[in-house]
This record gives C-alpha cells, structure tokens and sequence, in this order.
C-alpha cells in the first residue's frame, strides 16, 4: 500500500527474533546493497523515525506432560529464538525476579525452541506470539503470560505479565519505518502521512490479525522517544547479564 502510494523501493528488515543466522547473513547483504544505492529503509542508527506500525509481544510457554514428569535439572531451562534476543534477557529477568534459576538454551528461531517444548526437551521457551497461536487452541502448550502491555487479542484469555505479578517484565517488539537522515524531513513527513492513512485500511488490520501482531502508530516524535526509551532501558540489563555477541 505504502509502495504503491510514494512508487519507491523499500527493504524491509523485519527483525522478530526468528531468524536464522544464514537469514541475518542474507539481510545484511541485502541492506547492504540497497544502502549503496541510496534506497535502504532499515534499523540503523542516525535515522528519521517515521512510525511504528505493529507490535509483538511474547509468550512464556511450557508443556504440561514435561513439567509432571520426574524432577530434572531441565525442567529449570527456557529456549528462546537466539542468544541475544529479547527473550533471552526477559527469562534472565523473570528468574532474577521469581527467584530461580533459569537455564538459557538458544535456537535458531523460534521453530525449533517450540518444537523442542513440545518433545519435551525442554520445559518451557519465550517466543513470539505467532510462533504458538495454532499450537496454543489444541492444548497442545500452556500459555503462561504475555509480556505485552494488554492481552493479546489472538490470546484473550492468556494474563499479562503484570496481571501475574511481574510487570517489570512487559515488553513488546516494535515493527516501524525510518529512513536516513539525508532524506528531506518534507518527504520523511509525507511518507508519515502515507503510512497513517494505510494503517487506517481495512486491508492492513486485516493483514495484522493473520499475523497475530498487535496494531501501534504513535507519532514521529512518539516513536523516537520509544527508541532511546528502549535503549535505556536494555542496556544496563544487557550489561548486568554478562552476555557479549561474538
């Protein structure tokens, strides 16, 4: 909608946490290329903050068959998308908060940390809302919390994580627009404009309901303030985790 609206070129980074380390390979080269031609929309720094359009909270999940089984060191493990991602960082919170140990074990996306709560490999995995929607109705896994700031519309009956007691935990990841800052604010803001209207569409809040991301779009000014709110706010978490990106 928004392509066909400025007839421009977008690249698209979508970082949800389930991608593949072959798959942020791909993303760099294609950013990289799009960059040298002057057209790259992507997460960087030094850029317009157009506006956010959707966001994605988690799940903490586990299997029921898993935790009623004999008592085993890793019933206290969670797996999550990637080492690094925000939910490994939210599972290093929740254990600080509730007071356990809570062994990391990454994968490489979502997928297969599900998968692996599903065989019982590992008791539980924080992912993204998407990752368990179909799996969730048959029974299949039990949905603990929500870390988004309301339910989740695709899990209603699913609590938040404030509503569980642990509202330090609330977090969602954000899909926005931003362009580089060499581009004219009178496009940046046109381009503003364009992207309100379309998220006002029946086409695009469809679209978002069959991708189980929540509906967003605050203001230029609104989404910036969120980027250094979030910056401040990981950082020392980051930092008090000991992790470090090899």
């Amino acid at each position: 909608m928004v392509v066909r609206a400025l007839r421009i070129q977008l690249v698209l980074d979508m970082d949800t946490g389930n991608a593949t380390a072959d798959e942020f390979a791909h993303r760099a080269h294609a950013m990289q290329r799009f960059s040298e031609a002057g057209t790259t929309i992507g997460y960087r720094r030094n850029l317009h903050r157009i506006r956010d359009v959707a966001g994605n909270p988690h799940l903490l999940v586990h299997c029921e068959e898993r935790l009623r089984g004999a008592a085993n060191p890793t019933q206290s493990a969670y797996g999550t998308p990637g080492a690094g991602s925000p939910m490994h960082f939210l599972g290093a919170m929740l254990a600080d908060a509730a007071g356990f140990k809570y062994l990391h074990v990454p994968y490489q996306g979502s997928g297969p940390a599900t998968q692996d709560v599903l065989s019982g490999q590992i008791a539980s995995a924080i992912v993204p809302v998407p990752a368990v929607v179909q799996l969730s109705e048959p029974g299949r896994l039990r949905v603990l919390a929500t870390t988004g700031p309301e339910r989740s519309t695709s899990l209603p009956d699913v609590p938040t994580v404030k509503e569980a007691g642990f509202p330090a935990l609330e977090f969602s990841e954000w899909f926005g627009i931003l362009l580089p800052t060499k581009t004219d604010m009178e496009i940046a803001t046109s381009l503003n404009g364009v992207v309100r209207n379309a998220m006002k569409t029946d086409e695009f809040k469809s679209r978002l309901v069959k991708l189980s991301l929540e509906p967003a779009g605050s203001s230029m000014s609104d989404f910036a303030q969120r980027m250094r709110a979030d910056t401040a706010r990981w950082a020392p978490i980051i930092k008090a985790s000991g992790f470090a990106a090899d």
